[in-house]
């Protein structure tokens, strides 16, 4: 017998219950799952963030897939998912999301390279940096509002980690996992 937690040992959410209240976000969260992988990390839980960390990499349920196969890795598209929930997801690009997924070192290197690319793009092409909220995953097109905060300010603490060689928080959330004292 098949049990929810084998299926998906991260966080369900209902709709519009995170930072998006006007967008539906229904089932695994991408911007949720990965702020739960962050203080799983954090306090220690190895096993549980190890679960979710290989759950959140399995490919997404997108047409292009099929059925079945129910994490947050879209095989034809740079970034994860914005959500999934069992034959269904969304290829919607979440920046801030992707921006976490990236700083907790759940995705992949090279995902941080594209992610800078989908920053510079904006609905304004006079801009030199769009830090558009939302790409169309048909096209790749910036369809959000320009200068969102969230991305401006994530895009700035990158920078500035860049520069000082290190990710503050993260850099404690990548190591090994050792034992929380209480």
């Amino acid at each position: 017998m098949i049990v929810a937690e084998d299926i998906w040992p991260g966080v369900e959410q209902q709709p519009t219950t995170d930072r998006r209240d006007e967008l539906w976000v229904p089932g695994y969260g991408l911007y949720v799952n990965t702020l739960v992988y962050t203080y799983l990390r954090l306090f220690g839980a190895r096993e549980e963030a190890g679960r979710l960390y290989d759950r959140m990499h399995l490919f997404a349920a997108t047409e292009a897939v099929g059925t079945g196969l129910r994490g947050l890795l879209l095989p034809t598209r740079p970034y994860f998912a914005l959500w999934a929930f069992e034959e269904y997801g969304s290829e919607r690009f979440d920046l801030m999301g992707n921006s976490l997924a990236v700083l907790s070192g759940l995705a992949p290197l090279n995902l941080a390279a594209e992610l800078t690319k989908l920053v510079r793009q904006g609905k304004d092409a006079d801009l030199g940096y769009g830090f558009n909220e939302w790409h169309q995953a048909q096209h790749g097109r910036p369809k959000g509002n320009d200068w969102r905060t969230w991305s401006v300010a994530l895009y700035i603490y990158a920078a500035e980690c860049v520069r000082r060689g290190r990710t503050p928080l993260f850099d404690e959330v990548r190591e090994p996992m050792r034992a929380v004292e209480v």
